[in-house]
């Protein structure tokens, strides 16, 4: 009778670790994996908030992007593009994907899909130019890029008329 009762006692004691391991490893996990609140501020070396007006910033990046893609040789829009998205101190690149949906799509929900899909291949896209004007404002030239990009994080998403898509990335220096 003892001996069912030192087991007993033993499987208690054993399922008590188990349960206090499983919510340490839930505690940490949850604890290390927590999603933190986009606030659209960054911080100055000082700690002092700067407040990013990202609707106008990504107008005002698309805005260069078009006129890149009309002319595609123009190292000066090149270097006004890297100056307004590469923020040094904050150590971010920024960049603005355009989408539009499937016209042969059969519902909006897909065709509202395919374009921000497309919208984020164009935002890595111009991940990719900026990353390499950043050194060389010459090299690559406009449709003819060869380079790995880190992943992104979407900061910005608008739908626009007719379900175009834009949204703005961000990713790190």
């Amino acid at each position: 009778m003892s001996d069912k009762l030192i087991s007993a006692r033993k499987h208690k004691i054993r399922d008590a670790w188990i349960l206090l391991f499983c919510f340490g490893f839930v505690f940490v996990l949850g604890y290390g994996c927590s999603k933190k609140e986009e606030s659209g501020e960054l911080h100055h070396k000082e700690g002092a908030p700067l407040k990013i007006d990202y609707e106008r910033l990504s107008k005002d990046i698309y805005s260069i992007e078009e006129k890149i893609r009309a002319h595609t040789d123009d190292t000066t829009l090149r270097a006004d593009l890297v100056a307004l998205c590469v923020d040094s101190t904050a150590g971010v690149i920024r960049a603005v994907g355009h989408g539009l949906p499937l016209e042969s799509s059969r519902s909006r929900p897909l065709a509202l899909q395919s374009a921000e899909r497309a919208a984020l291949v164009d935002a890595y896209r111009w991940v990719a130019y900026l990353l390499r004007w950043k050194d060389d404002i010459s090299v690559p030239q406009y449709g003819v890029i060869e380079t790995s990009v880190p992943s992104v994080r979407v900061v910005k998403k608008d739908t626009l008329h007719n379900d175009e898509i834009r949204l703005m990335v961000e990713t790190k220096l």
